[in-house]
């Protein structure tokens, strides 16, 4: 080197080893001779920086491998986004120099091919503007701007056909919503909750008004629902008719003579305040013979008995919460047939105690002994309970409600509904400190928290309430009606021809005739075989049984069936249909034997079943029925007294023709002039009454059912007579209607058991016809002569019966009383015998 001292031999070796990657960094490696050109110290120091910055070029070639190799990895499973950015990072880390050409290459195709991806998946997500940009990026002119792939992905995004330019990524992200919804309701639907199916629909169709997947997920849905209504429907239809069956039912009633109707209850009301003062009210004790017994003893004797009275065997238990002395005062009592509470009651009164009924016991404490301990306890309460009580005002109202408010500020009349614990304190109820009471109307609880004096008497006015919460009562009447009627007959009908008596020829016998009974001869509708060519003559002609009746003596009757056509009118000499014939054509002599049997059953069955609520001691009425208006009273009918002749005029012979009477008579008929109307159907008053004891019903009654049956025709036909007039030609039919009603009605007083029910009364109907004819001598011979013998038998029975349940509830329509058990059998025997 001209000028200095010649460099290193060390120095000149790193030089040539770094030249290559200086060179990749874009630095002349001539330049490394004037960076020795100074003294020997400066030349290490120019060294030191060069190696440094070898190796951060170095570092960044290294780095930009890295960035590549996970680019490929990230281009590989499809994530474009982070891919181009990783090859766009290598890209701005490689220098624009020969050796790192390879590696900018592989960086740019990478980025090119994966910034494609992703704009093309934006587009399709409506964001064009970022995809445009993309695509920038990669034509850029210091890139790749020849990039086949994005040239024509930029010519598709101008295309209106490949992508809507109206397309948004709102859009798109409420089309998802769409579908997603869709799929739920779907699946809803296949699931059979059709509700939350068109629920989900209809949020479908909240997004996209215009869905027509989602109307027709409605549809399907209302299909599915209307197939499931039609199953209800069909269920409801055979739950109402098999009511109507159970009306029919008889139903064994519960013997309510052995514990006066509370055997049954008490067994579903344990556990239960109620239930120990029913009990204790119910539980009549026999005898009770107590002499001298400790108050210990006679609460141990009611426990006893309780449970033998009670069905369940459960009883009442009771606590005794007073002192020895107390416990051991002697009670002397003699009574017959009273209830457990009057013993329990007579005893706490002789002994100073007082006793209080609990939900699960009977607590017996001193009078003199008083307790400030706090005791919380809930009653169930009337619906009305402090709707009854009377609101508070604060200001007095203006004598004129239309007057103008006070002057002043005053407010008028303001009204406000008292609290539980001022309606109790009204009622001598005190509340120490600490105490309180709540009301919940929804559930009628009433809870209170105090001392046990105090709710000694929130127990008595409980008590108190719960008796006098207004009563209405249910009654459903039964008018049960059957009617059964049945039809026998076996009988025979001969007919026989002549024929000569062995051993002469001129003595000649036959069958009789049919007698003057018969409105003509026997035809072919009697008899099944007839003479070819005779007009229907029966073979065998002369009748042998004639004189036995068959079904028209019977059905042939007038009665009012017939003549309001209810029952088909036949003759009295009416034969029953043949069964069975037999036939000797060419016998001597000729004979036909028909068989006429016959077995007929009618019933008829009706059953009306109204029911009404009312209050007790106020009547009321049902009606369901219709308005039935017929005439009463009649003009006579009209007809003229005398009629002119008709007369024609005959022009060639000058002479008038008498034709007889004019076509046209001016009758009129009989004419309607007042009318009455009755009701046609079921109708029911009653006036119910409940007891004292809130467990029996004073019923007055008058339960009625009208049916209409038919007309009958008071009227005859008005006929014409006269000149040139048929015989019997009708002017008109005169008909003069009246209607023919049934009616079953009972009008009583009755006393019926809570949920009892009873039988009113009824009337039972019973009538028979026999016919029993034979032809004489023939018609006694045994087995012979019962084939020339008519029998013939009608029953006709009729029963109508009047039912009655009551049920007291209360205003909430609840059962005053639980619904009645089956007693125990062996509790009431038990009870009996003691």
């Amino acid at each position: 080197m001209p000028g200095g001292t010649p460099p290193p031999p060390l120095l000149n070796s790193a030089r040539r080893a770094l030249c290559p990657l200086l060179m990749a960094g874009g630095v002349w490696c001539g330049s490394m001779s004037i960076l020795h050109a100074g003294p020997a110290g400066a030349g290490t120091a120019t060294s030191s920086v060069a190696e440094r910055e070898v190796a951060r070029r170095a570092a960044l070639l290294q780095q930009a491998k890295t960035y590549i190799a996970e680019a490929a990895v990230l281009e590989s499973k499809g994530d474009y986004a982070d891919a181009a950015s990783h090859y766009r990072e290598a890209w701005n880390l490689l220098p624009n120099a020969p050796m790192a050409a390879t590696l900018r290459a592989e960086a740019r195709d990478g980025y090119s091919r994966t910034a494609v991806q992703h704009a093309r998946k934006l587009a399709k997500e409506a964001h064009y503007k970022e995809a445009r940009a993309l695509l920038a990026t990669v034509l850029a002119p210091d890139f790749n701007p020849g990039y086949a792939d994005a040239v024509r992905l930029e010519k598709e995004l101008d295309d209106p056909d490949r992508y809507e330019p109206a397309l948004t990524p709102g859009h798109l992200a409420k089309v998802a919503e769409v579908e997603d919804a869709l799929r739920k309701g779907w699946s809803f639907l296949n699931l059979g909750n059709y509700d939350k199916a068109n629920d989900t629909f209809k949020e479908a169709l909240r997004i996209d008004p215009y869905n027509k997947a989602a109307r027709r997920g409605m549809e399907q849905a209302e299909q599915y629902r209307a197939q499931y209504f039609d199953v209800a429907r069909d269920h409801t239809r055979a739950k109402m008719l098999a009511t109507v069956d159970a009306q029919w039912e008889d139903a064994v009633p519960a013997d309510l003579s052995k514990l006066f109707g509370t055997a049954g209850q008490l067994g579903v009301m344990g556990g239960t305040r109620e239930s120990n003062l029913l009990k204790l009210r119910t539980f009549m004790v026999p005898i009770v013979e107590l002499q001298g017994a400790g108050l210990e003893e006679v609460i141990e004797f009611l426990r006893i008995r309780s449970r033998e009275l009670d069905p369940q065997k459960k009883g009442v238990d009771f606590v005794l919460k007073v002192s020895p002395e107390i416990a051991n005062k002697p009670v002397s009592l003699n009574m017959v047939g009273v209830p457990l509470e009057e013993v329990l009651r007579y005893a706490t009164e002789m002994t100073g105690t007082i006793y209080r009924v609990d939900e699960y016991a009977v607590t017996i404490t001193s009078r003199a002994e008083r307790s400030d301990t706090l005791i919380s306890r809930s009653y169930r309460v009337p619906p009305d309970f402090l709707q009854n009580a009377p609101a508070g005002d604060v200001g007095a109202a203006p004598a004129n409600p239309f007057d103008p408010k006070p002057a002043g500020g005053g407010t008028g009349l303001t009204i406000r509904r008292m609290g539980v614990r001022e309606f109790l304190e009204q009622r001598g109820v005190k509340f120490p400190e600490g105490a309180g009471a709540s009301y919940s109307p929804a559930t009628n609880i009433l809870s209170v928290r105090n001392t046990e004096e105090n709710l000694v008497l929130v127990d008595t006015m409980v008590d108190e309430l719960s008796n006098a919460v207004p009563k209405q009562v249910e009654i459903q009447v039964r008018m049960i009606e059957v009617n059964q009627t049945h039809f026998n007959e076996l009988g025979f009908d001969w007919m026989l021809g002549q024929f000569n008596l062995p051993g002469t020829e001129r003595v000649f016998a036959s069958g009789g005739t049919g007698g003057n009974q018969r409105s003509g001869a026997f035809t072919s509708a009697d008899f099944s075989t007839t003479y070819p060519g005779s007009g229907g003559l029966p073979v065998g002609v002369n009748p042998v049984t004639a004189g036995l009746r068959s079904s028209g003596a019977i059905l042939g009757t007038p009665s009012i069936d017939g003549l309001i056509g209810q029952q088909q009118s036949v003759g009295l000499d009416s034969r029953s249909p043949g069964t069975f014939a037999i036939t000797g054509v060419f016998t001597d002599p000729s004979f036909q034997m028909v068989l006429r049997a016959i077995h007929q059953s009618k019933g008829i069955d009706f059953m009306a079943a109204p029911s009404v609520v009312t209050k007790s001691g106020q009547r009321s009425r049902i009606s369901v029925s219709r308005e039935f208006i017929y005439p009463t009273e009649f003009d006579p009918p009209q007809i003229p007294q005398t009629l002119s002749a008709l007369f024609i005029y005959d022009a060639l012979t000058g002479f008038l023709i008498d034709v007889g009477m004019p076509p046209v008579v001016p009758v009129t008929p009989s004419t309607p002039t007042a009318f009455e109307m009755r009701e046609v159907g079921v109708t029911m008053e009653v006036e119910p009454v409940v007891g004292p004891d809130n467990r029996t019903v004073e019923l007055n009654l008058v339960p009625s059912l009208t049916e209409f049956e038919g007309f009958i025709n008071y009227g005859e036909p008005i006929t014409l007579a006269g000149q040139n007039v048929p015989p019997n030609t009708v002017a008109t039919p005169n008909d003069i209607l009246q209607p023919v009603f049934r009616s079953n009605k009972i009008s009583t007083n009755v006393t019926v058991y809570d949920g009892s029910t009873v039988v009113l009364g009824g009337v039972m109907y019973e009538k028979r016809q026999d016919i029993n004819d034979k032809v004489p001598i023939i018609g006694n011979i045994p087995i012979v002569g019962r084939a020339f013998q008519s029998q013939l038998d009608q029953v006709e029975k009729k029963n109508v019966l009047f039912y009655v349940t009551v049920k007291i509830l209360d205003p909430g329509g609840n059962r005053v009383t639980p619904e009645a058990a089956p007693l125990d059998a062996a509790a009431a025997e038990a009870t009996v015998a003691r």
